[in-house]
């Protein structure tokens, strides 16, 4: 259910040629709109649904309005003229003035990484442990579908990377470079390099090889469409040659290690370690399984 009141993007309302438009000077994005539309447009951050009727009732039909709140509601689906959650303009006066990471990874919930226990994959455990290091010195913004505060100095910002190349200029302004993760059934990153006003584009890589060589072929085909400025991660110095046998400018491949938490993955002490509760549940659960 679509409900006013709602918080507005900046807009700009203009007429050409006898046709109304709203600017949305946030996404960049025009869109036609009705003369009802352009009414409730003004009582929208204000006024309740019931009220914004009582107040159009003597000039439209309420059909019509109906109709203009079914409209709007398709729009904010599209990240257009309404706000989805916080005011980050508010939220970040308050934070200190730390550079910003644009962070890309589509397909993942954000929440997930940050919720260690909930993780079932390497990659992503790799990647929750990063993240909380990067804290440290960066403002982390993952692009989704709201804006919203999610822990100290990260956040979820309403960018969908579809809008990334219509907000290429308002981007590199706010972010110093976008981090994302490479995955070999996804090309949606590789008409990204043709906007050169975007900042630079960090893209993960966490295995050298597999899916029947799909792996290899998108790192080659994202390592020829890269600007001067973007690279790739490798997690070790393995995985860096391993490419480094198939193009011809290795600068493009850094190794990045994998972080752990070093206060729960440790060596146990060898001669102690089969009197702790865990290993004994190990065999209890292994004597079980010959039975």
């Amino acid at each position: 259910m679509f409900d006013f009141p709602k918080t507005l993007h900046q807009l700009h309302l203009f007429e050409a040629d006898g046709v109304l438009y709203a600017a949305d000077i946030e996404k960049v994005r025009v869109v036609e709109i009705s003369a009802v539309m352009a009414d409730i447009l003004e009582l929208a951050e204000t006024q309740t649904n019931e009220e914004i009727v009582q107040a159009l009732k003597s000039s439209y039909i309420k059909d019509d309005i109906l109709e203009a709140f079914e409209r709007f509601e398709e729009l904010e689906k599209e990240g257009l003229l309404f706000n989805r959650g916080e005011s980050l303009t508010e939220t970040l006066a308050l934070e200190s003035e730390r550079r910003k990471l644009l962070v890309a990874i589509p397909g993942i919930s954000v929440d997930s990484f940050f919720d260690i226990e909930t993780l079932y994959a390497g990659t992503n455990m790799a990647l929750s442990y990063m993240f909380q290091h990067l804290t440290e010195y960066v403002d982390l913004h993952f692009a989704g579908n709201q804006n919203r505060k999610l822990a100290d100095n990260v956040y979820e910002v309403d960018i969908s990377v579809t809008d990334f190349g219509r907000l290429s200029r308002s981007i590199n302004e706010t972010y110093f470079g976008i981090l994302t993760l490479h995955r070999d059934h996804e090309t949606w990153l590789l008409p990204l390099y043709q906007y050169t006003e975007l900042p630079p584009m960090l893209v993960q890589c966490h295995a050298p090889r597999g899916h029947g060589g799909k792996a290899l072929n998108s790192m080659l085909r994202h390592y020829a469409a890269m600007r001067d400025y973007d690279a790739f991660t490798a997690p070790s110095d393995y995985v860096r040659e391993f490419y480094a046998d198939y193009v011809w400018d290795t600068s493009f491949f850094n190794t990045l290690p994998n972080g752990v938490d070093s206060a729960l993955f440790c060596p146990m002490d060898k001669e102690n370690r089969f009197n702790s509760p865990r290993s004994d549940g190990v065999r209890r659960s292994a004597y079980r399984s010959r039975l």
